[in-house]
């Protein structure tokens, strides 16, 4: 069985849906440190589910210094090497790099 469900989240801006493979988070607009009440429990969900965790960025329009924090979060959350970021744009993939997130090991940045 394969069913997609949304899983509640606090702000358009953070939106979570879960299948049987894994939890997809997707980030739109601006990831900065105005959504950090928002994120606190996403970690938390992360966790509780125990699914493969792919975070999806194709609608980030800016990519802070609080959300290199927020994936490092999420990542630690997410069980052991079943953490993946889709369409980071040029600018996030800097940002990653800046960081020190973007090699392989760290966070797995998928170009879809």
């Amino acid at each position: 069985m394969n069913d997609t469900s949304a899983v509640p989240t606090p702000c358009s801006g953070i939106r979570a849906t879960a299948s049987d493979a894994e939890l997809l988070v997707t980030f739109a607009g601006e990831l900065d440190m105005s959504l950090a009440d928002h994120f606190a429990p996403l970690p938390a969900l992360v966790e509780a589910r125990g699914l493969p965790l792919a975070v999806d960025l194709s609608e980030v329009t800016f990519f802070g210094a609080w959300a290199a924090d927020a994936l490092v979060a999420l990542r630690a959350a997410a069980p052991a090497g079943a953490f993946s970021v889709r369409g980071a744009n040029e600018a996030v993939r800097r940002t990653l790099e800046a960081c020190g997130l973007a090699a392989a090991s760290k966070v797995n940045i998928l170009h879809v």
